[in-house]
C-alpha cells in the first residue's frame, strides 16, 4: 500500500453516508460498495498515487475490513437495543 500516513478513524453518533452508499449498506450489497469506495478512492488520490495491482490489492483488503468492521458494530448495536427493548417490556 502506498505510504499516505496513519488513518484515525473515529464515529461519535449515527455513521454518516452518501444516498447511493445508503443503499448499498442497506440492501447489504457489499460488494457494489466496495468498488464505489475504490473508485473514490482512485478519484480522490490518483493524481498523487500511482496504484500497481498490489496497491489495489490492498487497499481493497483495507476497504473489506473496514466495511466488516461496520457490519459487526451495525449488528452488536441493533443485538444491544433489542435487549434493552426487552428489558424495558419485562420491567
Amino acid at each position: 500500500m502506498p505510504n499516505v500516513g496513519t488513518f484515525v478513524l473515529n464515529s461519535l453518533g449515527a455513521w454518516l453516508a452518501c444516498r447511493e452508499c445508503t443503499r448499498l449498506i442497506e440492501g447489504q450489497r457489499w460488494e457494489e460498495l466496495l468498488e464505489r469506495a475504490l473508485s473514490t478512492f482512485r478519484e480522490i488520490h490518483g493524481a498523487e498515487i500511482s496504484m500497481t495491482p498490489e496497491d489495489e490489492r490492498l487497499i481493497r483488503e483495507f476497504l473489506r475490513h473496514l466495511h466488516a468492521q461496520f457490519r459487526k458494530f451495525q449488528t452488536s448495536r441493533r443485538v444491544t437495543a433489542a435487549r434493552q427493548a426487552s428489558f424495558a417490556r419485562v420491567n
